[in-house]
């Protein structure tokens, strides 16, 4: 099981805010920064989701749950690319 979601760093230096992406595996607990950005949208996250689904290789296969929040950043194409939904298919 995974769980994503954003949190954001405030630059001092260049007064931007940073969205930082992250999975966290459940039963490990370990935690994988997937990127960051100034603009997160739909598709940036979609494509994360993809880099994701890649680094993990066979280990998707045990990836049954991703929890997440419904946030416009999420959409059904992010779903589509999940894990678990790649597992499943």
């Amino acid at each position: 099981m995974l769980a994503c979601d954003f949190f954001h760093v405030d630059g001092a230096v260049t007064l931007k805010r940073v969205h930082v992406f992250f999975v966290m595996e459940i039963a490990t607990r370990y935690v994988r920064i997937l990127g960051t950005t100034t603009s997160p949208d739909g598709s940036w996250t979609i494509q994360q989701a993809r880099n994701l689904l890649m680094g993990l290789g066979d280990r998707a296969d045990d990836l049954r749950l991703v929890i997440r929040d419904r946030a416009g950043r999420y959409t059904a194409s992010f779903d589509a690319v999940s894990p678990a939904q790649a597992s499943r298919s």
